[in-house]
């Protein structure tokens, strides 16, 4: 895949979507716990495992991420 517009790019769904697909066709190999440290979220990874669709656990945490942008638009530095 080649992106040619990144705005456009939802990169958020396309690792859980990665992550998603990995742990369907490598259940055995794919240690999903490793994962982790490139989500920062506990509670995304548990909605993973639990075989929710990727598209569901990013809906899941929209009301999350808003709060977090609220509270990191008081710190930013830069506009």
């Amino acid at each position: 895949m080649l992106v040619t517009d990144p705005e456009r790019l939802n990169s958020v769904l396309l690792g859980f979507t990665v992550i998603s697909a990995m742990r369907r066709l490598y259940p055995e190999e794919f240690e999903i716990e490793s994962v982790i440290g490139l989500l920062g979220n506990a509670e995304a990874l548990n909605c993973l495992k639990a075989g929710q669709a990727p598209a569901e656990v990013l809906r899941h945490g929209q009301a999350q991420m808003r709060e977090f942008l609220a509270k990191r638009k008081n710190v930013l530095i830069y506009d």
